[in-house]
């Protein structure tokens, strides 16, 4: 009988574990969600690895002397793209 109890309370503290880790693994999910849902649009566009379009205010080229210059016109090339694309979107 008392080990019937022991167990009882054991599976008692298992559940209230798994539930209060459902939980917040549930809470942080739906704070990632909300967070890449909020942060959509807001005019950072990663190109490559080697540059990043935010709108409105810069576009930033990684210039390491390996690339060459055919490779930094495309990433300027991306940048003007985002930066059109932009400006129709937001013309007021």
């Amino acid at each position: 009988m008392q080990e019937e109890n022991i167990m009882l309370e054991i599976k008692k503290v298992l559940l209230g574990t798994l539930l209060t880790i459902s939980g917040a693994v549930l809470i942080i999910g739906v704070l990632i969600g909300i967070t890449t849902w909020h942060t959509r649009g807001v005019g950072i566009h990663p190109i490559r690895k080697s540059a990043v379009y935010i709108a409105g205010e810069l576009c930033t080229i990684n210039a390491e002397l390996s690339r060459t210059v055919d490779e930094l016109e495309e990433d300027f090339e991306e940048c003007a793209k985002h930066h059109k694309r932009w400006q129709e979107t937001k013309v007021e």
